[in-house]
C-alpha cells in the first residue's frame, strides 16, 4: 500500500504542474491573438456562443474553487478540485481564442485569455499538513 503522505505530495506537484500548464497555454494563446491582427470572421460561431461557453465555464470554476476551500472536504479532494478548476480556467482561455479566429473578435478573445489567466493566478493555494508555506 503507498504512503498517503507521499500520494498527496505526488498529487501536489501535479497540481503545480497543471497550474504552470494552464498558464503557458494563456500565455501562448495570447501572444497568438495579440501578432495576428485584424482577423475575419470565419465560421458559424458568433461572440454569443463564446459568451454562454465563457459564462458556464466561469461558473463550473468557482464551483470547483468552493469544493477546493471547504475544510470539511478530504485534502485530496480539494486538490482535485483546484485541478478542475484550473482545466475550466484554460478552457476559458481557449474559448478567447476561438472567440478571436472564428467570430473574428480580437478584444474580446484577448480578454477570455486575461480572465483565464486570472482564475488561475487568484486560485487558492493547498497547505499540505506538516508543510509550511506549500
Amino acid at each position: 500500500m503507498a504512503d498517503p503522505i507521499h500520494e498527496l505530495d505526488e498529487l501536489a506537484r501535479s497540481l503545480q504542474r497543471l497550474r504552470l500548464a494552464v498558464l503557458a497555454l494563456l500565455l501562448a494563446g495570447g501572444a497568438v491573438v495579440a501578432v495576428a491582427g485584424d482577423l475575419p470572421r470565419t465560421g458559424s460561431f458568433t461572440k454569443a456562443h463564446g459568451l454562454a461557453l465563457a459564462l458556464g465555464l466561469a461558473t463550473g470554476a468557482i464551483f470547483a474553487r468552493q469544493a477546493a476551500t471547504a475544510p470539511r472536504r478530504p485534502l485530496r479532494r480539494r486538490i482535485r478540485a483546484l485541478m478542475l478548476s484550473y482545466v475550466a480556467a484554460g478552457a476559458i482561455g481557449l474559448t478567447g481564442v476561438a472567440v478571436a479566429f472564428l467570430a473574428g473578435e480580437r478584444t474580446t478573445g484577448l480578454g477570455y485569455l486575461a480572465a483565464g489567466g486570472l482564475f488561475v493566478l487568484g486560485a487558492p493555494r493547498v497547505q499540505l499538513p506538516g508543510r509550511p508555506g506549500r
